[in-house]
């Protein structure tokens, strides 16, 4: 059989990674038949590879505010390298390499032969942490690893670089569209086909990598189209916005009778102060779920504490003619495993309770502003009110000096101003409507 092979730069979330949490596609009844090759942690690493060409660095500086206290810090800011690299290796797609059949076992397989020669080919590139997943559609390997390269003549002696690591191992680039990178994975895919040779299994190399793309890829592509998608919605909900409020500043200026704008301005106070009370609802709505939230929290942490304390998450003692084998395959492992699994799903929803509190705590915080905002407007708009009153009196004073033909006039005035007036409330309506559905 043939099928197609795909080596992609990672995302590098290591909590993804290694299981950490659990995302939507993942299935956690599979996730014990995933393999980890590695775990260490990268900031050991670091220590491992870069402290003594750092502590000779710094011994040749005679200014302190040119020394390196932290290698993993300064780099972690760089804007040239980065601290780790991932790449993702799969071989086939969902559909013709699943991890649920016969297939996915030996993609697993091969991908742990191909895995297990990797750091002896790469020795420029140090591998922290792999990883097989079994618990997605299509099985697949992450290697995440720090490139550097020795004996450098600028900067540290050994130091983190991705081009330079490639080219110490031989793979030099000629383009932009024929990189150290590009050639690497090339080699890296060659690799890998030699290994599914072994396997009965063929490399399928096709015309175009886009045409078959993995699920991980396709989400990602995904991803990108929403986001532009959504880019190009608030572009177009920006323009209205300006389009909607510079006809209301034109309406409002039309508005020069005194009646007229008072009428208006209590209006919009009483609006205000509706406005004002939903948004207290809804602070008050989501303050219930936040404390509800808050108390499933809780209500994880007591349970964690449960496991690390209550008898019956104890580990068993053996029976007095048990043996050491019988004991750790019959008791411990049962037990250890048991256990992680039950840490990884109460883990799951601890962490997602968390995002869902501070997205929570970022409404309050956004509502808390505007209520305070609708509470000054409602201030200035009484002030205002309580000035047009005093205007308004003064106008009937005057009114009682005004001939009939002068107050027909006037009438009509402010008959054309309520039209220009209601207008202005139609217009305010389509607003509100056209901002509640966008």
């Amino acid at each position: 059989m043939e099928r197609t092979i795909s080596i992609m730069n990672g995302e590098g979330s290591l909590n993804h990674n290694n299981r950490t949490f659990t995302a939507d596609n993942v299935d956690s009844s599979r996730t014990a038949l995933n393999v980890t090759f590695i775990n260490d942690n990268i900031k050991t690493v670091y220590h491992e590879l870069f402290d003594q060409a750092l502590k000779s660095y710094n011994d040749k500086q005679t200014r302190k505010d040119r020394q390196i206290k932290n290698y993993y810090e300064k780099i972690s800011r760089s804007k040239q390298e980065k601290t780790f690299h991932e790449i993702v290796i799969q071989i086939g797609n969902k559909d013709d390499m699943n991890a649920r059949d016969w297939k996915g076992e030996t993609a697993r397989n091969i991908l742990s032969e191909y895995y297990h020669g990797f750091q002896k080919r790469n020795p420029n590139l140090r591998v922290f942490n792999a990883v097989i997943h079994m618990d997605e559609e299509t099985p697949h390997l992450h290697v995440d690893y720090v490139p550097f390269i020795a004996e450098s003549t600028r900067g540290l002696t050994t130091r983190v670089s991705l081009k330079g690591a490639l080219a110490k191992q031989g793979f030099v680039g000629s383009s932009r569209q024929d990189t150290e990178w590009h050639r690497w994975v090339e080699a890296e895919k060659r690799e890998l086909a030699a290994v599914m040779e072994r396997y009965g299994v063929k490399w399928k190399q096709l015309g175009t990598h886009n045409q078959h793309l993995s699920v991980y890829d396709y989400k990602k592509q995904e991803r990108i189209k929403e986001v532009e998608a959504l880019e190009k919605q608030v572009d177009s909900t920006e323009e209205e916005f300006l389009k909607t409020n510079k006809l209301l500043g034109k309406s409002k200026h039309e508005l020069e009778n005194l009646e007229t704008i008072k009428t208006m301005t209590q209006l919009e106070n009483e609006a205000l102060v509706d406005k004002n009370n939903q948004l207290n609802k809804e602070f008050a709505a989501i303050n219930t779920k936040f404390m509800a939230m808050s108390e499933a929290v809780a209500s994880v942490d007591s349970i964690m504490y449960e496991i690390d304390n209550g008898r019956e998450y104890q580990i068993e003692q053996p029976t007095a003619l048990m043996s050491a084998k019988n004991y750790k395959e019959k008791i411990v492992d049962p037990f250890i495993k048991k256990l992680k699994q039950l840490v990884r799903t109460v883990y799951g929803k601890y962490a997602d309770l968390k995002v869902k509190i501070r997205r929570l705590e970022f409404e309050m915080e956004t509502i808390s502003e505007n209520v305070a905002d609708l509470r000054r407007q409602i201030k200035e708009k009484d002030a205002c009110i309580s000035t047009l009153q005093v205007k308004a009196d003064n106008f009937d004073k005057i009114a009682e000096y005004l001939t009939p033909e002068q107050i027909d006039e006037m009438i009509k005035a402010v008959e054309e101003i309520r039209r220009m007036h209601k207008q202005q409330r139609e217009m305010n309506k389509y607003y509100e409507e056209w901002r509640k559905g966008r």
